[in-house]
């Protein structure tokens, strides 16, 4: 089982080595974020959160501030993805560099002569660079120019550029719209046979919505998030739905599930996931199933950076954003994270004093204004004869 698994993944891997004339597996359709996996992959239309830039690249366009993401994939074959994101403000929008590293695991076998020889089935590399920017209030944007390089069973390499775009539009304070076009770009010539392999081209549509519920004087809103996509891998014909729901309870837990839905090509899958915040950091995890492969987990921590200065800026620490009532603007994450990070920009929902916080009133006018002025005025005046009394003695 050892062989025969790794081997399959290579078949999959080359796909038209062998005449098969899929689209490679590779890290270009292995990494999602930890929070998209809860929802079986679905999150093209949920911003304000830097980690799902991998999605969409429109969806930090929203975030203040500037954030790091590390985190770990175990997939279903035992092959791991490592990645590595950081997003801050410049100019006018959100400026994202990524790094990503996906290793196939290793296959072993023996020659003819009873030999053993083993070695790395799949190794890539990629760097991403994006920036997304809002158009409007309603309207965000993003795009990004990956690099990439594949070794196959440390033998054959190649290297190619691939580009991704995306749009968010805010349709109502509750719903909203995504769409999200990834890996255009050169084909992959690993040398063997001359074939080459076709980039995992996708198109994505979806939908969000969401509620915002309780809280009160000194307490956090709850939060209920519904999100469906519509995936289409434009080089093998591919359709896939994805869908899922999150209960975020008082902006401190997260409680995610999700689905999959395949078809003869591709297998089904299930997920639950979790996420925790405290302070500045966020931990999520997921979890995936599937009857006929190993249970992939990922794993990733966000980290709110402090004293970033950019496009937007956090408000003060005596303001926070208040409790929104239920039809209020799609909660897309946790709330009230330290540098707004994953808030709505100021333009969408602007900071408001809280009931709690410390404030200084506007100083009184009128004849108050002019009697208090007296009294200062009346002070001095006798400082100043006590003075004058002192150095005449």
């Amino acid at each position: 089982m050892r062989i025969i698994l790794p081997v399959l993944a290579a078949l999959l891997a080359t796909g038209t080595a062998h005449g098969l004339g899929t689209a490679s597996v590779s890290v270009l359709n292995k990494v999602e974020a930890t929070r998209a996996q809860a929802f079986g992959g679905a999150a093209v239309a949920l911003g304000n959160d830097p980690t799902l830039a991998w999605i969409n690249p429109a969806a930090p366009s929203q975030t203040a501030g500037s954030a790091l993401t590390i985190g770990g994939q175990r997939g279903y074959f035992g092959d791991m993805t490592g990645q590595g994101l950081y997003t801050t403000p410049w100019r006018t929008g959100m400026f994202t560099v990524g790094l990503l590293y996906y290793d196939g695991g290793e296959v072993r076998s023996y020659t003819e002569d009873g030999t053993a020889w083993s070695a790395r089935l799949q190794q890539d590399i990629l760097a991403s660079a994006g920036y997304s920017m809002q158009l409007s209030p309603n309207v965000s944007s993003g795009a990004a120019l990956k690099y990439m390089q594949s070794s196959f069973i440390q033998k054959y390499n190649t290297s190619t550029i691939a580009a991704d775009g995306g749009i968010q539009v805010r349709m109502s304070n509750a719903v909203k719209l995504g769409f999200a076009v990834s890996n255009i770009g050169f084909p992959m010539k690993y040398g063997i046979d001359g074939d080459s392999t076709q980039l995992p081209t996708t198109a994505r549509a979806g939908i969000a919505a969401g509620s915002r519920f309780g809280g009160s004087e000194g307490q956090k809103p709850s939060a209920l998030i519904a999100v469906m996509d519509a995936e289409y891998r434009i080089e093998d014909g591919y359709l896939a739905w994805k869908g899922g729901l999150e209960f975020q309870w008082r902006g401190l837990i997260a409680l995610r599930g999700g689905v999959r839905l395949g078809n003869r090509d591709e297998l089904s899958m299930f997920s639950l996931g979790t996420g925790l915040r405290i302070g500045a950091w966020r931990l999520d995890y997921t979890l995936r199933y599937n009857r006929e492969a190993n249970l992939p987990q990922t794993i990733s921590l966000t980290v709110a950076l402090p004293g970033s200065k950019g496009a937007t800026t956090a408000p003060p620490a005596a303001m926070v954003v208040p409790a929104l009532p239920q039809a209020a603007t799609i909660p897309d994450t946790e709330t009230e994270v330290p540098t707004n990070m994953f808030q709505p920009s100021e333009a969408l929902a602007p900071a408001m004093p809280d009931d709690n916080a410390e404030f200084t009133p506007p100083p009184p006018s009128g004849e108050e204004t002019r009697d208090g002025q007296k009294e200062v005025i009346e002070d001095l005046n006798r400082r100043l004869d006590q003075l004058m009394e002192d150095y005449s003695k």
